[in-house]
């Protein structure tokens, strides 16, 4: 397996790690809505989230349709392998 494949494959697992986890908190935070530490932990994650995402964004294209990456000269979502092809996972 070449490295862009593996670092393709790391980000992508990352993203959905913390995907989880912010999502975990979310629902967490709906019932418990004055945790401060739980508050603490959904910033620190939803921040790592933003910043891998915006690392594979830059490296491999958009993983979802509206994120930033769609050029105006191109709708690099339709132009680009889909995240869950070419053996990314």
């Amino acid at each position: 397996m070449n490295q862009n494949m593996t670092e393709k494959r790391r980000l992508l697992r990352d993203i959905n790690v913390l995907d989880f986890t912010t999502t975990e908190l979310r629902e967490y935070l709906d019932t418990h809505p004055y945790d401060t530490d739980a508050i603490s932990y959904f910033h620190r994650y939803n921040g790592m989230l933003h910043q891998v995402t915006k690392e594979y964004t830059a490296k491999f294209g958009p993983i979802r349709q509206d994120m930033p990456g769609n050029c105006m000269d191109e709708w690099k979502w339709a132009t680009s392998p889909m995240p869950w092809e070419g053996g990314a996972c």
